[in-house]
Order: C-alpha cells, then sequence, then structure tokens
C-alpha cells in the first residue's frame, strides 16, 4: 500500500522572523548538565510536577542531543568517529552478515569477537567524546546567546551560522506552526508513553493509557508484519493492526489535533521512531497519509534550525547514483539503474554515476556541488557495531572501502543542497546503540551534512514499486515541495493493483 519510502522528510524553506516576544520556559543548562546522567528522568519528575514547559525543554535537549553530538564530531578531525569509519568491509563481512570468512587457521569466531569487541571499544570513546563537547557547546551558547533571549523569539541565522543553534521553548515551537499544523513529541519512559502536543500555539500533554510495554509489542509486531511480502490472500491482515494502533497512540490525541490539522510533524522517541505513523488507519478506515501530511522531525529545535535557512533560489542540479559495484555477496538491484537513469534525465542539469563510475572518491567530490541528491542503491546498517558505520554501497576505489558511511556523510558540505533522496534499504530506520536513536543514521548524517530534507525507507524496499512511486514524487517535488509530493506519490502507488500492501 503506501510506500515506506521517505517517511522521514524535513522541510525548510524561509528564514525565521526576528520578533520582540518573550522567548519562553528555560531550564538553565547548569541544571541540566547535574541531571546529563539521565536526563528522561528528569523530564518524568517535571512532568508529574505539571511543569508541563519545563519538562518540553528538557525533552528537546536530549532529542536534540544526539544530533547535536554527531554534527560537533563530524567537524572533529579528531573523532573517534572518524577512525572508526576508514574501512568498514571486515565488519561488514564478520559482523553484519555474520559469515565466517577468517583466514586460514585462524577461528571465525574468535575473529568476529575480536572485531565487535574493537568496536565496542570505539563506540564507548565516541559517545564519550561527543556527549563532553555537546554540554561543553551549550553552556558556551547559553552565555553569549542571553542578551538575544531576553529580546528575541530565535537565533538570527548569521550567528547561529557561527555558534550554532540552541534549544527551542515551548512558546517558540508553538510559533513555529501553522494553525493547520501539529507536532506530536513523543516521550517513552519506563512503561509509559507520553505525548507533547504543540497546536494552535498551545502546549497540551497526554499521558497514553496503554503500557510503554505492551505499544512496543503491538509496534514490533506490525513492524514484522509490514515489512514483509504478503502471501495470496493475506494482503489485508495488516488493517486490524493499523487500526488498534491508531487508537493507541493518535486516538487519545485527536481531540487535541481537530479536523483541521491537515500537517503532523512526528518526533518520535524509543522503539516509535520505527514505527510508520501514515500507516496508521483511523476509526472511518482511512489511512493517516489520506488525509493529513506525514514529516518526521529529530526535534522541533532542528527544525526551527532548517526553517532558519536562508532562500536558495538555485536551478534544480541533480547526482544520481544507481547500481555500484558490490561487494561479493550483495545483489544487483534490478531496478536500481533505470531509476536512477530515468530520474537523472528529468532534470536538464543532472549526471548519473553507476558501475565503475560511482566511486566512492567521486560521489564526494561532486555531493556538495549537487542540490538534488538520489541514491538508488543498497543501504547497510552498521551503527550498532561501529559508530556512524550505516552506509550506502558504492563502488569501492583505491582510497575507499566502498561504504559511503553516515560519518563520512556527515563530515561533508551539503547547505547547498535542496533534498536528499535514499531509494536504498533500510536508511532511515532508527538503531539503538546502548541508548535511543530517534532518527536514522544515515538520514541523520545528512541532516548534520546540510540538507534541509531527506527522503528514506523504514525497511528493505521493493525495486518496481520504488521506481514508480520515484518517477512520480520527482514529477510533482519542484510545484508543491517534498512532503506533499511524497504523499501524493505514495497515495498513488496505493492505487495499483500490484502494490496494495505496506511491504511495497
Amino acid at each position: 500500500m503506501i510506500r515506506v519510502l521517505a517517511i522521514f522528510v524535513l522541510c525548510a524553506a524561509c528564514k525565521m522572523p526576528i520578533t520582540h516576544l518573550p522567548i519562553g520556559t528555560r531550564v538553565p543548562m547548569d541544571e541540566l548538565y547535574q541531571q546529563r546522567a539521565d536526563v528522561a528522568a528528569f523530564v518524568q519528575r517535571e512532568l508529574d510536577a505539571k511543569h508541563d514547559a519545563r519538562a518540553f525543554y528538557a525533552l528537546e535537549l536530549d532529542k536534540t542531543r544526539l544530533y547535536s553530538e554527531e554534527a560537533l564530531a563530524a567537524r572533529d578531525k579528531s573523532s573517534p568517529a572518524r577512525l572508526a569509519t576508514t574501512d568498514l568491509r571486515e565488519v561488514y563481512k564478520i559482523a553484519a552478515v555474520r559469515v565466517a570468512v577468517a583466514e586460514p587457521g585462524i577461528d571465525a569466531e574468535k575473529q568476529r569477537g575480536l572485531v565487535l569487541a574493537k568496536a565496542g571499544a570505539t563506540a564507548k570513546q565516541h559517545r564519550a567524546v561527543s556527549d563532553t563537547a555537546f554540554w561543553a557547546h551549550m553552556r558556551r551558547f547559553e552565555k553569549r546567546t542571553a542578551p538575544l533571549n531576553e529580546t528575541t523569539i530565535g537565533i538570527p541565522y548569521d550567528y547561529a551560522a557561527r555558534h550554532g543553534y540552541g534549544v527551542s521553548t515551548a512558546e517558540e515551537t508553538g510559533r513555529l506552526f501553522a494553525s493547520e499544523e501539529a507536532l506530536l513529541s513523543f516521550f517513552v519512559h519506563g512503561d509509559t508513553v507520553s505525548v507533547f502536543v504543540v497546536v494552535r500555539g498551545a502546549l497540551h500533554v497526554k499521558r497514553l493509557d496503554t503500557r510503554a510495554s505492551t505499544l512496543r509489542e503491538q509496534v514490533e509486531r506490525f513492524v514484522r508484519h509490514v515489512r514483509t511480502a504478503p502471501k495470496p490472500g493475506s494482503e489485508q491482515a495488516w488493517v486490524a493492526q493499523a487500526k488498534t494502533l491508531y487508537s493507541l497512540v493518535l486516538g487519545p490525541v485527536e481531540g487535541l489535533i481537530g479536523d483541521k490539522v491537515t500537517g503532523l510533524f512526528i518526533s518520535p522517541h524509543g522503539f516509535l521512531a520505527n514505527l510508520p505513523f501514515g500507516l496508521l488507519v483511523d476509526a472511518r478506515g482511512k489511512i493517516v497519509l489520506e488525509t493529513r501530511r506525514v514529516t518526521f522531525v529529530p526535534s522541533a529545535s532542528i527544525y526551527r534550525q532548517l526553517l532558519a535557512r536562508p532562500i536558495l533560489n538555485r536551478p534544480p542540479r541533480m547526482l544520481a547514483v544507481g547500481n555500484a559495484i558490490y561487494p561479493e555477496g550483495v545483489e544487483r538491484l534490478d531496478f536500481a539503474e533505470k531509476e536512477a537513469t530515468t530520474v537523472s534525465e528529468m532534470f536538464p542539469d543532472g549526471i548519473l554515476l553507476r558501475d565503475k563510475g560511482a566511486t566512492e572518491a567521486r560521489v564526494k567530490e561532486l555531493a556538495p556541488t549537487y542540490n538534488i541528491l538520489h541514491f538508488a542503491t543498497h543501504g547497510v546498517l552498521l551503527g550498532s557495531i561501529v559508530p556512524g558505520g550505516s552506509s550506502l554501497l558504492v563502488t569501492a576505489d583505491d582510497a575507499h572501502d566502498g561504504f559511503l558511511s553516515a560519518g563520512e556523510i556527515a563530515g561533508l558540505d551539503l547547505s547547498r543542497s535542496y533534498i536528499a533522496v535514499l531509494s536504498a534499504c533500510e536508511t532511515a530506520v532508527s538503531e539503538e546503540n546502548g541508548r535511543s536513536i530517534d532518527l536514522g543514521n544515515i538520514t541523520n548524517a545528512f541532516l548534520t551534512a546540510g540538507a534541509p530534507s531527506v527522503l528514506g525507507s523504514m525497511w528493505q524496499v521493493d525495486d518496481a514499486a520504488t521506481t514508480t512511486l520515484m518517477l512520480d514524487f520527482y514529477q510533482q517535488f519542484l510545484e508543491v515541495g517534498a512532503g506533499e509530493a511524497l504523499r501524493r506519490a505514495q497515495l498513488a502507488v496505493r492505487k495499483d493493483a500490484r502494490f496494495t500492501h505496506p511491504y511495497y
């Protein structure tokens, strides 16, 4: 049915206004720093005390923390994340696909264990360094912007470009969204799930009646079902689960959202990061995408940062990457080359890289100079093993392993781009590496690099369905924007009898 491709879309279009309005409810950074070991517990205590705006601010900081840490690490040439992603071929063979490929005379399991142990140590070091850098940055930022915060609702773009962004208050966030838009910011703590709803300028908090453990089981069951190709006669079996999840997750906040909201901005948390909200079915039997545009954001603060980007009024230039030369054992994508060729020809100033020409060196060289990036290739999830290791597969060359990793992507300058489309497998899936990660690693890397909008996939995707959706998407993208173009393309695919199940 509705393509899961590219649920993670961030729309940046206009410069934020600077007006003389109060900054809103903040929590001093020194106070939050004292709670840094468990910010989530602090959020819950504030909620229990009915300090909703303070709880929202602390949650915004915690959600923004991962993105900011990765951005800071990407700028740090000595970051252990960079050391960990120099060559991922051994990790991929031994750890990811679990193939015994040890050299003669070496025990395969022992070799695999050594790789994982080394990666785990690097991950721990990376998190410690990144976390220290984040808190130092935030405390400096608070001091620098204190005079500005007394008179403005945001940080001027030219200032933020030099010093970075802060955390949005509930009051600031309320001014980010139009009257027909709403933000749903989820918070999972212990066995409870709460939803911060920002709509029509006001903040509301709703605690869901369902236990987090029960909801997690429901989500995992639903995701397993829709990410698997259906057997004949079972095409509609997913609908009952989608209705149940809607009643548990979105139903409780329907009254707050109202009928006039046509755009939902979802900031997920924990296991909810992998829930395709657009596929949920309401009491009328309609999927969410039929009535509303769904946009995923890491946090309201990151969305505010993207809105503050200057408008780039440049002709579209596409860089498309099709079937590369993949590692042994990785199948070619039959439709990928056709898809990449076709979409690159839709733009007068487009270039296609494929096979031997799709080298990692060439992709890194050209990506910063194009404003529409399209990858029709495989994606592999290695981030839970090696920090920044989740990758798009391109062609290896003398100096590169062919794994265009999240760590490497984050270090590129993609500030001139309009959008990055990742027509690859599982590029927007969130991973857990000792903590919650609420935006897919590869998707997050493109945002860190400066791309204002990213389309990614939440499970392994069907080649033919993806090609159909991508062509429809690009035909409308420049006219109506990424979010609405995606929604329309998804609904169009739904009408194709071949692709009636969410798997497609």
